[in-house]
């Protein structure tokens, strides 16, 4: 197995229950918009929209949130 692959295998299973439409929520309650997946994916997966005029700055502030998010959403979900 490469590197990669061992990396996307240790992903996927350090986010396997995690639920996508809680970041997206997360991440409206502190005033961004990302939008959920497409089709098939839709459940299991959240999308960043990049049209129009964003900055570096913008982006690496909803980053910075997103990780928070993501803190907050794994944490409830973990099992204790």
């Amino acid at each position: 197995m490469t590197p990669e692959e061992q990396l996307a295998l240790e992903l996927k299973k350090q986010f396997q229950n995690l639920d996508p439409q809680a970041i997206v929520k997360g991440l409206g309650k502190r005033g961004y918009t990302i939008g959920g997946g497409y089709g098939d994916w839709k459940p299991t997966t959240f999308r960043i929209g990049h049209m129009g005029e964003v900055k570096e700055s913008d982006l690496e502030a909803l980053l910075a949130e997103t990780d928070q998010v993501l803190e907050e959403v794994m944490a409830s979900t973990a099992v204790l």
